[in-house]
């Protein structure tokens, strides 16, 4: 939900494959995720949730708890990066951050997971990553 509807008493619509939150006068639809501990946030309310943040060092946990959202492979690099790149880890955290609002959360996560796999640690691999997806395997057509 929007960060102003904190604290407002709301009704969840759940349907087949989205779910549906009225909160007053706000109003959010969600895919349905099934997996266990999935959340799902909207790209406009985590921008919003970070502007209402007061301070820096509030944005920046924020900003890394949406990465963390994400899943195992976002825990796995931002762990690293804190490691390999002590000194930068706060500008690569904004950097992952305006990617996840420029992607999204599935094109994140997979792009940190090829540069957790290939040890390549640095905002600016994440981003060639998903710029340049990972071919899909080819398949053998038969003839009829």
């Amino acid at each position: 939900m929007a960060p102003d509807a904190i604290g407002i008493p709301g009704t969840l619509f759940l349907f087949q494959d989205r779910v549906r939150i009225t909160a007053g006068r706000f109003v959010s639809s969600h895919p349905r995720l099934f997996e266990r501990g999935a959340k799902s946030t909207l790209p406009e309310h985590r921008l919003d949730a970070v502007a209402k943040v007061s301070g820096k060092r509030g944005k920046r946990y924020l900003m890394r708890e949406h990465l963390l959202e994400i899943g195992g492979s976002a825990l796995d690099y931002l762990t690293e990066i804190t490691h390999r790149r002590p000194g930068a880890w706060i500008a690569e955290v904004e950097r992952l951050h305006d990617l996840l609002q420029q992607h999204g959360a599935d094109a994140l996560r997979e792009a940190l997971g090829r540069a957790v796999a290939g040890q390549t640690f640095g905002a600016e691999y994440v981003r060639h990553y998903l710029f340049h997806p990972e071919p899909a395997e080819r398949q053998e057509v038969l003839p009829l």
